[in-house]
């Protein structure tokens, strides 16, 4: 009988001792857990300041854009100049918080304003290739097709713009 609460003492023994070495060794590493969850969040609200920014300028460009609509007619050398506004509209912010995981950790709305703003935005992009590549293709029509982009492009942009400017409103009423 002494011998069964011997080993009844000694497993317990080690099983508690086993149990407090587990949580001494394994205090670093939480420790360390805590340091990078921190410096993530940190990560994620600098990029979500120059997201903000990122999109503000954008829209900026959008504007820009919509204006030789409003004023007059477009010209060739105004739709290529266009272009170039477009081809500058930036994702890079965008494409940093995806490559950098870090969009894991957005609250889901944010997540989503974000999304549907540089959604927008390619889609503007896709929209003025797609009618740069009409431009070039259809020369000896280009009265038409002209008359036709200038439509098509300024009810996009104005509607682009509408959404942009909605969700970037939310995204700046955000917290983290």
């Amino acid at each position: 009988m002494e011998i069964l609460k011997d080993f009844a003492l000694n497993t317990l023994a080690v099983i508690v001792g086993g149990l407090i070495v587990f949580n001494i060794a394994r205090w670093p590493f939480a420790a360390n857990e805590i340091s990078a969850m921190r410096n993530n969040e940190v990560l994620l609200r600098e990029n979500i300041a120059r997201i903000r920014k990122e999109l503000r300028n954008n829209l900026k460009i959008v504007s820009e854009l919509n204006r030789p609509h409003d004023q007059r007619e477009r010209s060739k050398a105004d739709f290529k100049w266009e272009k170039n506004d477009v081809n500058s509209i930036s994702f890079f912010s965008f494409n940093y918080l995806i490559n950098s995981g870090l969009n894991t950790m957005l609250p889901t709305p944010l997540e989503s304003y974000i999304f549907e703003s540089y959604n927008e935005l390619e889609k503007l992009s896709n929209l003025y290739k797609t009618a740069f590549k009409a431009d070039n293709l259809y020369a000896e029509a280009q009265a038409l097709q002209e008359a036709a982009n200038n439509e098509l492009l300024s009810v996009e942009i104005n509607q682009i713009r509408t959404r942009l400017e909605a969700n970037i409103k939310k995204i700046e009423e955000f917290n983290l």
